[in-house]
């Protein structure tokens, strides 16, 4: 196998690495796109779902067996 690459060969592998970088760009958008789409969706809930109430406050127990 040979070291040195004709100008055919340095061409063919220039628009291979090209495409992948073209791929692994639009895979990354899309990414960026779903994970922004996730995190839009988690912040914008009803305002009643996401309305946190107090717990109920407990009532002090009397002794009635004095």
């Amino acid at each position: 196998m040979s070291l040195h690459l004709n100008n055919g060969q340095m061409s063919e592998q220039t628009a291979k690495f090209a495409q992948q970088i073209g791929e692994v760009i639009l895979k990354s958008v899309d990414l960026g796109i779903a994970m922004s789409c996730l995190k839009n969706g988690a912040t914008q809930e009803s305002p009643k779902e996401a309305e946190v109430r107090p717990a109920p406050k407990s009532r002090k127990r009397s002794d009635a067996t004095s």
